[in-house]
This record gives C-alpha cells, structure tokens and sequence, in this order.
C-alpha cells in the first residue's frame, strides 16, 4: 500500500499502488490489515504508515480524528506491531503543532490580471493557501472574497468554475486516453451541450498549442506536452485565475522557457496566475510580485527582486539567493536590486525580441 500524498511513506517499496482520498483512506486501510499476511507489515513500515495516517486524519480536522487513530493502532497491533507514539499528551501536541504549521494568519490580496509567485520553503503554508482557495480545507476564521463575493458557501464544483487548480505531476490530474477528451472532461461532466464543448475545446487546444495532436493518444506526448494537457483542462472552463504547483518541475530549459513563457501569454490574455514555485531564478525572471510564507504566515509581499535582494527575508524564509544578487555584493554595486532587476528586463527583452 502507498498512500501518494504523503513522501513519508516512500519506505514502502514497490507494493501495489493503491490511490485513495483522505475520507476512504481508513476503510481501505481496514481491508487491508485484515487480508494480509503478518510478515508484509514491520515495525517501521508500521510506524511511517501510522505517522502518515495520523497527519491525514489531522489534515482533513476531522471530528473523530482520535478514534481514527486508535483504530488504525488497534489493526497494526493484530500483527503484534507496538505503536509508541500513540499516548493522549502526544497526540495533542500534534495537533497544536499541526494547527500552528496550518494556520494562515494572514491577509493578502491578489489583483486580476497579475502574475505572482508563492515562496518558502516547505510545510510553510504555499499548499495550504492554494487549497483554502479552491476549498480543498477551510480557513478556521476571516473570509475569502473572489470579486467581491464571499466563498466561504461555494463548493469546490462551484469555485473550479473561477479558480482552477494544476497539479505539480500531470499524470496525477489525467483521467482519459485521448487529449481531446480529457480537455473536454470538465464541460461534459457539467452537462455543457456537445457542440458548444467542440468548440470551446478546439479553441483551448490552439490557444495551448496542442491543436495538432488533437487526435493523439496522451501516452504519446512528452511531460511538458502532459503539463499542457493538464492546464488546458484547466482553462476550457474560462477561470478568471489558475493555481499552479511548480510549473517547470522536472523540466529542462527548453521546455522550462516553453512552459513559462505559455503562462506568460495565457497572463496577457487576462488570466490571473499563482505560482507555487521552490525556483528562485523562476520567480525572478516571470513574476513580478511574490508572497513569502514562512510558518503560516505571510512575511513578504514586494516585488521578486526586492524580496531575493533582501538578506533578512531571504535568511528567514530560507530561499536561495540568486548568483544576480551575490555578483551585486562581490562587485560592491550600491543598489542590488536595480542591478538585479536590470539584467532581468535585460534578458526579457533580448528573449522576446
């Protein structure tokens, strides 16, 4: 068993992939200690196992997150496993910990049209931001206002119809054989007429630059050809912003301009773009703005050079600093962010023409 979504679990080996949400994960689970054998479960296999359960059953804030736990204990201890961790004063600490780690106390405004980065180093907040928006979780106090309307009743349907959401692996998001129907999974599934679906899709596959392999089976395409299928799934439902978890991932510099600068055009077009991003040389060449998050809480909101020409927030966040700015330090040159952001419009323009 693999729970995916969580990388504590990697310890498993090559053991049947099993894919499941948070709120079947227990039954699953249930079935599973009961049919197999004694010696598939060890002691550390056990312990990754419940760690992990116990941080998705604290994700989703359930009410019986307790009883979930020591059933989960109580089926790895048929098989004589000890879990050491489950007494009721750790179990509390964790769930401080977890509401601390979660918490967004904080206020920030995305303006229509901008193309912004979210920084900081992991467990900081950037996922839990991006899922409170799509209503993936909850925000525990304040509200979200999407142009001027107050989210705070709108389903995860009803919000995927102005925010949409793209995963950092595209394999994770594609659910069909072809391209065309995968893009047009979306229209289908809210009962958009056939003909209007034809023609939203073929439009997107253009804007995308995907028209001319319509007719292609998505195992044919390329990682970066996969990225695009899934942000054009995305954008055949006209949202007014789209969410992306590290967009370039994995990619070469070919296909890492490929995909920055198709952002870059679907952001002229109008589309409000937030990127989740650990690339800091990303973040400086395409965004503009970027939001720091360290520990739940936002600790900078400035323009990308002014933040990774900053030693305190660079430090506390724990970016990396970009060769720009220590080049700027050695040369001894008085004002390192305009230098920075110099060479940057320097380079977009050489680029672009």
């Amino acid at each position: 068993v693999k729970i995916d979504h969580h990388p504590n679990l990697h310890p498993f080996g090559n053991m049947q992939y099993v894919y499941v949400d948070s709120a079947s994960t227990c039954e699953i689970l249930a079935d599973f200690f009961q049919q197999c054998p004694e010696q598939v479960v060890s002691q550390k296999t056990a312990e990754y196992l419940f760690r992990g359960m116990l941080t998705d059953t604290l994700s989703f804030r359930t009410s019986n997150t307790t009883s979930h736990s020591l059933e989960i204990a109580g089926w790895l201890s048929r098989f004589g496993v000890r879990i050491p961790e489950l007494n009721r004063e750790l179990f509390d600490q964790s769930m401080e910990n977890f509401k601390f780690s979660n918490m967004l106390r904080s206020s920030v405004q995305i303006r229509e049209g901008e193309l912004t980065a979210i920084a900081g180093k992991n467990g900081a907040g950037k996922s839990t931001f991006a899922k409170v928006l799509c209503g993936f979780e909850h925000q525990q106090k304040g509200k979200i206002l999407f142009a001027g309307e107050d989210l705070e009743a709108a389903s995860i349907k009803e919000r995927a119809d102005r925010i949409g959401y793209v995963m950092q692996n595209p394999n994770q998001m594609i659910s069909k054989t072809m391209i065309f129907d995968e893009v047009a999974l979306g229209l289908r599934s809210r009962n958009v007429a056939e003909e209007e679906v034809k023609r939203r899709v073929e439009e997107t596959l253009k804007i995308c630059g995907l028209w001319p392999f319509r007719s292609w089976p998505i195992s044919a395409l390329s990682y970066g050809q996969k990225k695009r299928v899934t942000i054009a799934s995305i954008l055949v439902l006209e949202p007014r912003l789209i969410i992306l978890d590290e967009p370039t991932a994995g990619q070469d510099y070919r296909h890492y301009t490929e995909i920055m600068e198709f952002l870059t055009e679907l952001n002229r077009r109008g589309i409000t773009v937030l990127m989740i991003t650990h690339d800091m040389h990303l973040m400086l060449e395409y965004a503009e703005r970027a939001l720091v998050f360290l520990d739940g809480q936002l600790i900078a909101d400035d323009s990308s050079s002014a933040i990774l020409t900053d030693r305190e927030t660079v430090n506390r966040a724990n970016l990396k600093e970009t060769s720009l700015y220590d080049l700027a330090v050695l040369c001894e040159i008085p004002d390192a962010q305009g230098f920075v952001q110099g060479f940057i419009d320097f380079e977009k323009r050489e680029k672009r023409g």
